[in-house]
């Protein structure tokens, strides 16, 4: 036998080991067979493992991609949230600065010689006019040369509604009818006449 069969029957390949010294790894065919069904049991076992890491990590993805849309629905909900918010500050606000508005004409009205009993029906007379006629700086002062020359109109336009004491002019008569009483007298001399 050769020494190279030798070495064959050795376990050896007859190939420079490693460190190129080209000497025989010392181990039988048996033993490289059993290492190499060791190697391939630990790769197996190593396979399974990176499957099950695989998994894992599939469904942390999963999870993770699940709840960024889940943060996405909520920040939607927010959103939304915070668009209904925003609506209906700015309806209270067109609310307040309307109310701020109809009160100063409301007022200037009134000392203009409304009668205030009829004050609300004459605002819902008017309500939608003097937005053309008189103008509002930034805090919802109006300008009163406006504002007098505005209801000095509807005052006019208004005028047979008697809305303002001015208005209501006393008859001729006194409201008597044109019948003089000629008894003056006080109240407790008309109670004694009647018992």
């Amino acid at each position: 036998m050769s020494e190279k069969d030798e070495d064959l029957n050795k376990g050896g390949s007859g190939t420079p080991n490693e460190d190129g010294s080209g000497a025989a790894s010392g181990k039988s065919v048996e033993e490289l067979h059993a290492e190499l069904e060791a190697l391939k049991k630990a790769n197996a076992d190593q396979f399974q493992e990176l499957k099950g890491t695989k998994a894992k990590l599939s469904d942390f993805e999963k999870a993770k991609l699940k709840q960024e849309e889940e943060l996405l629905k909520e920040q939607g909900k927010y959103k939304e949230l915070a668009d209904k918010n925003e609506q209906k500050v700015n309806e209270l606000s067109s609310k307040f600065k309307s109310k701020i508005m109809d009160g100063q004409v409301k007022d200037a009205a009134i000392k203009a010689g409304l009668r205030p009993e009829v004050a609300d029906t004459f605002m819902d007379l008017v309500k939608n006019k003097y937005a053309d006629s008189v103008s509002f700086d930034e805090d919802f002062n109006a300008n009163s040369g406006e504002l007098e020359t505005f209801i000095k109109n509807q005052k006019d336009a208004h005028s047979a509604l008697n809305f303002f004491a001015t208005d209501n002019k006393p008859p001729a008569d006194g409201g008597h009818g044109g019948k003089q009483n000629s008894k003056k007298g006080t109240l407790r001399d008309a109670l004694a006449s009647i018992y």
